[in-house]
């Protein structure tokens, strides 16, 4: 039990110091979220390229 208790000392500090960095970061990640929405059409529209430029695909068109 004892070693649980020392392992709470440590991770308590730590939290305490990711805790500001994890503030900073929100801002970011909303200011990425309208980014990641203009990037899901562009997206959804590469996706049957990749489909269609897949090496399994060319493979089997290539058969006869």
């Amino acid at each position: 039990m004892g070693s649980r208790e020392s392992d709470q000392g440590y991770l308590l500090p730590l939290a305490f110091c990711l805790l500001p960095i994890a503030f900073c970061l929100l801002p970011l990640a909303f200011c990425l979220l309208p980014l990641a929405y203009c990037l899901l059409p562009i997206a959804f529209c590469l996706l049957p390229l990749a489909y269609c430029l897949s090496p399994e695909r060319l493979f089997i068109n290539k058969l006869p």
